[in-house]
């Protein structure tokens, strides 16, 4: 009696583990059935749940030690994210210096718009947004260190010569000392955080001031914004939309300061004033980190300024300074991106 019991207690199981398999089976299915009916062509890019899957997976992945996302992000220690596209950890390791051409056109195109600036009556300042992986190098997998001797932003200035109408504002130091402190970049970002470019500003106009001795920089509280937790550029990137950090978005100008934003994120995307100021005016060319909260600032010091992305070439000549009639021009470029300095320079100096 024992032993038929048995058996059929051993029969339900396997009928149930049957009948198990195959809701798990369907229920797959299910869930696949609307990636699957638009073509196998489009099933990786559109397949039903894509971007929760990969978050899950790579949250597991995190979570066993991963730390190598392929091809942009690696994992640091405490949990600080770097990226790897571009030129980010060759710089860093100083193993692709600029080569004497490169310098040789450079410091050409520095003297042509330091003329250029004399001729105008123009101040133009470079702006040079240190890496997160110059400030943090601590923060990358121990086994990335740097190989060369000489940095590519050390190359530049070693070789350049000095002028009258261009500088560059180097802020690495300033950088390194202030993290002593406080955070002053994203853990899960390559951008500098508030407290960054609120650094970046106050460094920029004091040195604008040895000209100019009306600007001084405002106080960090100077700009209205407002706080959210929101996933990073880095971490959105691996799909790791469960990791988020503070973030500081503009709400409110001053009342004394006027502003028109235009949608050209990548062009000419907003001009600032300042009524009855007698204050310089300033055109600014940016990468993101002006997008990161240093646009914020700046807008604070000028009676007319205008903020374009430098990857606009159509607005890097002699016709857009023409048309805005700046005393100053900042520049703002990040530092594993200098390659595209002389780029700039020679555009907006051509005849």
């Amino acid at each position: 009696m024992t032993m038929n019991n048995n058996s059929e207690t051993q029969i339900r199981q396997q009928k149930y583990n049957l009948i198990f398999t195959w809701v798990v089976i369907f229920a797959l299915l299910a869930i696949a059935w609307p990636s699957m009916k638009k073509g196998y062509s489009q099933i990786g890019e559109q397949f039903f749940m894509r971007d929760f899957l990969i978050q899950k997976y790579n949250q597991l992945r995190m979570d066993i030690g991963d730390r190598v996302f392929p091809p942009y992000v690696i994992v640091g220690p405490d949990g600080w994210l770097q990226h790897t596209f571009t030129d980010n950890i060759d710089d860093f390791q100083k193993v692709i210096p600029l080569p004497a051409a490169r310098i040789k056109s450079f410091n050409k195109y520095m003297a042509l718009a330091d003329e250029y600036g004399r001729e105008n009556n123009i101040q133009i300042l470079i702006v040079v947004a240190p890496s997160k992986t110059t400030i943090y190098p601590d923060k990358l997998p121990s086994q990335i260190v740097p190989i060369g001797q000489t940095s590519r932003l050390d190359q530049m200035l070693e070789s350049v010569d000095t002028y009258s109408n261009i500088q560059i504002l180097d802020l690495r130091s300033t950088f390194i000392s202030a993290r002593k402190e406080q955070d002053v970049y994203f853990i899960t970002d390559s951008h500098w955080n508030q407290q960054g470019a609120y650094i970046a500003y106050s460094e920029t106009i004091k040195t604008l001031s040895e000209k100019y001795p009306e600007l001084q920089p405002y106080p960090l509280d100077a700009i209205q914004f407002t706080e959210s937790y929101v996933p990073r550029d880095l971490s959105r990137i691996i799909k790791a939309g469960y990791i988020t950090e503070k973030s500081m978005t503009r709400e409110k100008l001053p009342d004394f300061v006027k502003s028109q934003q235009l949608p050209d994120h990548f062009g000419y995307h907003e001009s600032t004033w300042i009524p009855g100021s007698t204050a310089p005016v300033a055109l600014i060319y940016h990468d993101s980190f002006g997008y990161a909260n240093l646009n914020d600032y700046l807008l604070l010091n000028f009676s007319k300024a205008y903020f374009i992305h430098h990857q606009s070439e159509q607005f890097i000549n002699p016709q857009t300074v023409d048309r805005f009639q700046p005393n100053i021009i900042i520049i703002e470029i990040v530092e594993w991106d200098l390659r595209a300095l002389s780029g700039i320079l020679s555009a907006l100096v051509a005849k």
